[in-house]
């Protein structure tokens, strides 16, 4: 008996190890990176700059000049075919990328253009493009899958009886703009440390903004400055529709950033001071969990509003409605009978 029990302990340990392998080895885990991240050379930045600042906007520009992370290479126009070494310089990529393939460089069987420059193009090489590609697919039990050569269409072949033609199963049919490429992969060019501590340098600032939220909340009273942060949200999120600038959009975002940070610390007092003690776990439990449903769905509406507009305009004036609901629903508690309410709570 004692031997058939060790037997079932050993065979029910080893289905957990092969389900947490499993686990391990998923899709979702090949791609997350585990552990701190390594460390970078450092002689991509300059070691005098300060940790927080060893970083620069990306360059951009429709100039096919290089952002800085290739050098720029021989002149273009002078450049053949003979001459080119592939990742040598911006102008070496730049001519490979322009290059028209033919069958004898091992074009087809079907495809779609003939260079990269035809679908990305718009208004300089390399960018997006007015050519919509075909992608099509179909849904079962809410699992999308792709059709049997993959999801992208070829429109051309190399002779017309092997043209791609899509399957009637496959009901998701779209086209899509072929996506931009210029300034895909500058990201790379930022050390790990230099995010870091960009990331670090955020979470102090949010927690001094906490602590000074409290401070104001202690000395004027949680209710009054919960009502005006949440009414300064609103009126701030209006902003981001006249930002056309990118100092604009900085500043718009700081200040978004500044009164959000700010009343998190609030609604905790609110609850303490409106509502009995016995009751804590039940509000700080409901509230923690509106919050996190209304982060949850804010992107996917948000999504939805801009795929049906086309617009971030009606995502803005939506969370400027949302911001005034708050502001209101928090104004009711300014007026609750406080001394009431505490004796309640006692």
């Amino acid at each position: 008996m004692k031997a058939f029990q060790m037997l079932l302990t050993a065979a029910a340990a080893a289905s957990v190890s092969l389900v947490l392998d499993a686990s391990a080895q998923n899709r979702g885990d090949r791609f997350r990176a585990h552990g701190p991240p390594d460390t970078e050379d450092a002689s991509v930045v300059d070691a005098n700059t300060p940790p927080g600042r060893r970083f620069l906007e990306a360059l951009t520009g429709f100039d096919s000049l290089t952002n800085g992370y290739l050098d720029q290479g021989p002149d273009f126009d002078a450049l053949e075919e003979d001459a080119v070494v592939p990742f040598r310089s911006f102008n070496d990529d730049r001519f490979i990328f322009e290059e028209v393939e033919r069958r004898a460089d091992g074009l087809g069987p079907v495809y779609n253009a003939q260079s990269c420059r035809e679908c990305h193009q718009n208004v300089a090489t390399g960018g997006a493009s007015q050519v919509a590609e075909h992608r099509t697919g179909r849904l079962e039990g809410g699992v999308f899958f792709e059709s049997l050569g993959g999801s992208l269409i070829h429109s051309r072949a190399t002779d017309p009886r092997i043209v791609e033609r899509v399957s009637p199963a496959d009901k998701v049919r779209t086209f899509r703009i072929s996506t931009n490429t210029l300034g895909d992969g500058f990201i790379e060019a930022i050390p790990n440390t230099a995010i870091l501590a960009v990331a670090a340098a955020v979470s102090r600032l949010g927690a001094l903004l906490q602590l000074g939220f409290g401070l104001l909340g202690d000395r004027f009273g949680a209710a009054r400055v919960l009502v005006l942060a949440l009414l300064a949200q609103a009126i701030v999120a209006l902003g981001y529709i006249t930002a056309r600038q990118l100092g604009t959009f900085y500043t718009v975002a700081a200040l978004f950033g500044f009164t959000y940070a700010g009343v998190m610390p609030l609604f905790a007092v609110i609850a303490r001071e409106n509502f009995p003690l016995r009751m804590m776990g039940t509000v700080i439990g409901g509230t923690t969990m509106a919050s996190s449903l209304g982060m949850a769905l804010g992107p996917v509406v948000g999504g939805l509003i801009y795929d049906t507009t086309s617009t971030y305009t009606w995502l803005f004036i939506g969370a400027f409605a949302l911001g005034i609901g708050a502001f209101l629903s928090a104004l009711a508690f300014t007026r609750l009978p406080r001394r009431q309410a505490m004796a309640a709570a006692a």
